[in-house]
Parts: C-alpha cells; structure tokens; sequence
C-alpha cells in the first residue's frame, strides 16, 4: 500500500462516480463523467501496476519501456469485459423472453435466463481469470506471455476465476447500495455504500497481490528449472 498512496487515495474517491455511471449521465455532461472515469481508470493503472512491480519483482522501479501503455491497454480490455458482462446481466432476461417468444411458459424462461447467467457468470471471468498473469508479467518483463502464463497456471486458475467473480461481484453490489443511497437517503444505506466501497478496494488489493504472487513463484520455479 506504501507504492502509489495518492493515486490509491484518488482511485477510492472516484469510485463511488464510476461505478454510478449510468445515474450520473443522467445528471451531469457526458464529458464530466468521461473525465471521472478516465482518471479512475489511470489511478488503478498507476496503483496496480506499482504494487505488481513492488511485489513480482521485489521492486517498485520502472519496468521495460512501453510496459505502461501494455498495461493499460490490457486493463482497458479485462474492464470492457467486466462491464460487458453486467451490461448483458442487465438485459438478459429481456433477450430471453424475446428470444422464446411466449413459447414454453415460465419453467423454460428462468431455465434459459439461469443457463445463460451461468454461463456468462462462469464463462467471462474464468477467461479474465485464465490471463491475469499477464497483468504482472508486463508490468515486470514488458511481455503478455499469454501462452507460456495459460499453460502454467493449468488447473490453479481456479482462485484467480474466484477472485475475479469476487471483484465483478463487490462491485455490482456496491452499484446496487449506492443507487439506493440516491433515493433513500438513510443511515443504513450509507454504511452498505461505505461497506461496499471498503470490499471494492480491498477486492482490488488481493486480486493484485495474488497475481503478483503467482507470477513471483512461476518465474522462480522457472528459474529453478534453469538452473
């Protein structure tokens, strides 16, 4: 936590605006909210990819030129997907009723609607969770290596889909509490929000630890092997 106190600091109050995107369009200029996003955005960059190079590489030096920009590229695209699959959450029970068109009564309808939340909620975050080596990989070598990282991880990938289910999840509960907050205004929904928050950061934190961590002990046993 020592590596990147202010942009962690800046990360933790931003949040609360990002993860009420959609509300506060609704409130404010669609370029104000752009900004709030976009500097939330470059705060985890800054944060993780310090705390990555901390702990992978016992250092909080820079790493290789242009690791940055891959970094940042590669958080741009595990954040697309996480936000592409509680969009789809959102809708898809709509898609489903379309989609059958009356046919089969309700039984088939939530069996349908519970098959694909299963699958989204199974399917995305075990292919997040697959490359999320990557993350500490560039940020210490400047290399995605996302095959040689995939073919080590083998069946161990398993905490990492866990910790992605648990990052995606905080933050769509969180969503739910701060909304709540908005027309509710109560002492019980401000300590959900605050709680939420709390989760959120710290479901940051050990995601980035424990891929730090990983990545740490592949490169040592490969250098074992090495030797």
């Amino acid at each position: 936590m020592t590596a990147a106190p202010w942009s962690l600091a800046l990360f933790v109050l931003s949040l609360p605006f990002v993860l009420l995107t959609p509300k506060l369009i609704q409130l404010v200029h669609p370029g104000f909210v752009a900004v709030i996003c976009a500097g939330n955005l470059l705060t985890l960059v800054h944060v993780s990819l310090a705390w990555h190079r901390r702990i992978a590489a016992h250092d909080a030096a820079e790493g290789p030129r242009g690791a940055g920009w891959k970094y940042l590229l590669l958080i741009v695209l595990f954040s697309a997907l996480a936000v592409a699959l509680v969009s789809a959450n959102d809708v898809m029970p709509f898609l489903v009723y379309i989609a059958l068109n009356n046919r089969g009564g309700d039984v088939l309808f939530f069996a349908c609607v519970f098959a694909a939340w299963a699958v989204m909620w199974g399917g995305l975050p075990y292919l997040i969770g697959t490359f999320a080596l990557s993350l500490p990989s560039v940020a210490v070598s400047g290399k995605y290596d996302f095959r040689r990282l995939r073919g080590a991880l083998r069946t161990s990938v398993w905490p990492m889909v866990g910790m992605q289910l648990m990052l995606i999840g905080s933050a769509v509960l969180t969503r739910v509490a701060l909304s709540r907050l908005l027309w509710e205004r109560s002492g019980a929904s401000l300590a959900q929000s605050v709680l939420g928050i709390v989760f959120c950061v710290v479901s940051v934190m050990v995601a980035t630890a424990m891929c730090a961590v990983a990545y740490r002990e592949l490169r040592a046993d490969a250098g074992d092997r090495a030797a």
